[in-house]
């Protein structure tokens, strides 16, 4: 039996959620133009309405992806093609459970389908399964990433989908405690998990 992944909150108050916060948006990291075919998570966040209404599927999805793995995208180049070789029939299936998970996100059936649905697609997988929900729906879901899991106390995301609902259910709840927004929680945890990674010593 898998037993649930262990989190601490590095939060005491909203107080600190807010600084972070502020911190975030003035380096620019939400709508700062990106080089390279990057996208913002402004940007991936819009494609992410979009899609919700019904858009694009390749095009919306696109943007987020590459947002999700913007470190890779000058590197390899399945990233900038994604997602050009998924089968029509994949996708359809994918953004259907995704909408559905979206508009009922306290369904954990429904979020499951959707993770599912996206992880049988090759180059998604459960982290960038995460971060199209999370452009769908940033109110509801949040996105798994190394310098969050640091910030809660974990070295990294190790993939299924059971540790991300078990990561999803911990983020919602200690949102609600201090209480501020799953968004504004999200990206104080990045900011937060960045400072540790940049006070780790070189070896």
């Amino acid at each position: 039996m898998r037993h649930p992944t262990a989190f601490r909150s590095p939060f005491k108050t909203a107080r600190q959620v807010r600084e972070l916060n502020e911190q975030h948006l003035a380096e620019g990291h939400y709508s700062k133009p990106m080089p390279d075919g990057r996208t913002t998570r402004k940007q991936a966040f819009e494609a992410g309405r979009r899609l919700l209404r019904g858009g694009d599927a390749r095009i919306n999805l696109r943007c987020i992806y590459r947002w999700k793995l913007a470190s890779y995208i000058r590197r390899f180049e399945w990233v900038r093609s994604f997602p050009n070789h998924v089968p029509h029939h994949d996708l359809v299936k994918a953004v259907s459970c995704a909408r559905k998970a979206a508009r009922h996100p306290a369904d954990e059936k429904s979020v499951r389908a959707a993770l599912e649905a996206f992880d049988h697609i090759r180059s998604v997988g459960v982290r960038v399964a995460s971060a199209f929900l999370t452009a769908m729906n940033p109110r509801s879901f949040t996105v798994t990433d190394v310098r969050a899991y640091r910030a809660l106390g974990q070295k990294d995301f190790r993939g299924g989908i059971g540790e991300y609902l078990d990561y999803l259910k911990f983020c919602r709840g200690d949102a609600a405690r201090l209480p501020v927004t799953l968004g504004n929680y999200d990206r104080a945890l990045w900011q937060l998990g960045g400072r540790r990674t940049k006070r780790k010593p070189c070896h």
